[in-house]
């Protein structure tokens, strides 16, 4: 998180419009967007968008807390430069790259099926943001691959593109 005198309050800007957001999409998209079925049900359809937005509105609300923290903690402290918060090109072109990469993902999903390109995009993303080691490389993009896909199909058994993969 970045700090600066310029910019002191966009933490807290941000993190008020994602919760105003929320609230909208929670109490006024969702109900009106979202059709719910008039049977007996164990979880209905506004359910997960339900979750999904409350853990916005949460993490909104963490974002102006840990911000209102740091200009309480930095009130005190001399002027910091703004060089330092400036991005340098190595950054910008990982993030570039990492943005490239998640629109190879996309496209290659239905290609290739989900295990070897989610493989394959946690480890190129690995290596981008710095992780040199290929073990811990490797047993991560596994675990999590394994992870997500048994709580998707086993779990929640919603089916995932199986590409070349198809059993």
């Amino acid at each position: 998180m970045g700090f600066n005198s310029a910019g002191k309050y966009n933490n807290v800007v941000q993190g008020l419009i994602l919760l105003s957001a929320g609230v909208v999409l929670y109490y006024f998209i969702i109900p009106w967007q979202i059709p719910t079925s008039d049977a007996w049900v164990e979880m209905s359809s506004t359910f997960f968008p339900k979750i999904g937005v409350g853990l916005l509105m949460f993490l909104a609300v963490v974002l102006i807390i840990n911000n209102m923290r740091l200009l309480k903690k930095r009130s005190g402290y001399a002027k910091i430069e703004e060089s330092a918060t400036e991005t340098s090109a190595t950054q910008r072109g990982k993030l570039w790259a990492g943005i490239l990469v998640c629109f190879g993902y996309v496209l290659l999903m239905n290609l290739a099926g989900f295990l070897i390109v989610t493989f394959s995009i946690l480890v190129v993303l690995m290596y981008l943001m710095g992780q040199r080691n290929l073990r811990i490389i490797v047993s991560i993009a596994v675990s999590f691959t394994a992870l997500v896909y048994y709580v998707f199909s086993k779990i929640l058994i919603i089916q995932l593109p199986e590409g070349l993969l198809s059993f």
